[in-house]
């Protein structure tokens, strides 16, 4: 390589000169296909270098990939392998939108069993309900029922205790009347002369005495008495209709 350090004229540019020498000596001794493998090699340093900043820079990527695969393989080669890339991103697209497809039919199954199951037990709930306002309306019926015997009751019970009141009272009456009549009878055994004998008189007030004890049962078996000729006798049809 030959450098000229020192010239006279200030209108030549010495490093014009230097790179100009440089070049030439480069031409003559690196030939065509020496070229071409520097070239091809500089394509590849700069499409290895864009990629590494693919985030910034995809499309640089993308154009340097393909000046270096046109350049190396020619046209063709591009075509292909563009063809190919866009057969994976359809292959891709195909099966995704298949995957969400799959997934959309799983998860409309698994809604419409949910809506099965859901109505069943909005069926089954409705039955309950018609069958809970069924019974709850007959058991207010048999309350109310029942409500209305125990008032019933009560007021029964309320005019027997009156009635057995007002039967004690005149049994209280009687009783006392009873006994003045037993103490007048007595004095008038010793107080009035009489065709009986005191014995008989006094036989007669012990029968008086008892009575009140044991007329209950003497009533008690005369009415007895009456029913069983009552049932031996021959009912009347038609008073029994």
């Amino acid at each position: 390589m030959y450098i000229i350090s020192n010239m006279t004229n200030n209108n030549i540019d010495i490093n014009q000169i230097n790179d100009f020498l440089n070049k030439a000596n480069e031409a003559l001794s690196c030939d065509a296909s020496c070229q071409e493998n520097k070239k091809s090699n500089k394509l590849r340093r700069k499409y290895l270098e864009s990629k590494t900043n693919l985030l910034t820079a995809p499309e640089e990527v993308e154009v340097s990939f393909k000046n270096y695969l046109t350049y190396t393989k020619g046209d063709d080669a591009y075509d292909e392998y563009h063809d190919k890339q866009i057969e994976l991103k359809a292959d891709t697209v195909v099966i995704q939108f298949r995957d969400n497809f799959y997934e959309a039919i799983k998860k409309t199954s698994d809604l419409y069993d949910t809506y099965s199951g859901l109505l069943i037990n909005f069926n089954h709930v409705s039955d309950l309900y018609i069958k809970l306002v069924q019974e709850n309306a007959k058991l207010e019926l048999e309350v109310k029922n029942k409500f209305s015997d125990v008032l019933t009751n009560d007021r029964k019970t309320y005019y027997e205790d009156q009635s057995i009141e007002n039967l004690r009272f005149y049994h209280k009456i009687f009783m006392g009347l009873y006994i003045i009549f037993l103490i007048v009878f007595l004095v008038s055994i010793f107080m009035f002369p009489s065709s009986s004998s005191k014995g008989v008189l006094f036989a007669i007030l012990i029968i008086f005495i008892i009575y009140p004890f044991v007329c209950n049962k003497i009533f008690l078996f005369l009415f007895d008495i009456y029913n069983s000729i009552l049932g031996v006798l021959p009912k009347n049809v038609y008073k029994d209709i």
